[in-house]
């Protein structure tokens, strides 16, 4: 644990600041410079590559600022002699949200920066010669570009129907346990059936060998 408590604070409100920033970059899809390395290839591939290491650099910086930040409120609370400190919890306060807007005035400008400078997304370029239409109705544009896009496509939801799934899961289970019931039920149903014909066989039998026992004695 080095330095007093004021420079603990002030790195607590400066981490936050910059938690803060990468987590709006990531909700955005920007990414800043520092994360890109430089591209020694231009093609759509490597391009797709590039940004794909520089979202996971980004989480881990992430993963690292959690970190640390979690490090120096431990330090905040464990530091020794804290009622001895010439400043007072306020004050203290006061130190790390001026740290924290001071940067968020800086990675504001940045974020602003890179949202305006943000490449637009690149237009689908779709293979409409492959269409081949060998039946007598004639397809629209759109029916066209669907079928452009292959076997292997699939139209996704823009956002998951999260409270259907949960409701049709729970009354899903709530069918299940009444069927299961009811199977146990029967079950239990067709085993009594059972036991009172397999009773009622095994008393006809020695009925009937009673009977032929009976017989054989008179004779």
């Amino acid at each position: 644990m080095t330095g007093d408590l004021r420079k603990i604070y002030k790195k607590i409100g400066a981490t936050r600041s910059n938690i803060n920033f990468l987590t709006r970059c990531r909700k955005y899809n920007v990414i800043p410079k520092g994360f890109l390395s430089k591209s020694r290839i231009s093609t759509i591939k490597s391009t797709q590559m590039e940004v794909r290491f520089a979202r996971i650099r980004m989480r881990e910086m992430l993963n690292v600022l959690h970190a640390k930040l979690f490090l120096l409120d431990l330090d905040r609370v464990s530091f020794p002699n804290k009622h001895s400190c010439k400043f007072s919890i306020d004050q203290l306060t006061q130190f790390q949200n001026k740290m924290y807007f001071t940067r968020m005035k800086i990675l504001n400008k940045k974020f602003s920066n890179l949202m305006t400078n943000r490449p637009n997304k690149p237009r689908t370029m779709y293979k409409l010669d492959a269409v081949v239409n060998m039946s007598s109705k004639e397809l629209t544009e759109d029916e066209r570009r669907v079928l452009a896009r292959g076997f292997k496509f699939r139209p996704t939801l823009k956002q998951l129907p999260i409270k259907d799934i949960i409701i049709s899961t729970e009354a899903l289970i709530k069918n299940s346990k009444n069927s299961s019931r009811c199977c146990n039920e029967n079950a239990d149903q067709g085993s009594k059936r059972n036991g009172q014909n397999a009773r009622q066989r095994k008393k006809k039998a020695n009925q009937a060998e009673y009977i032929h026992s009976r017989m054989e004695s008179s004779e």
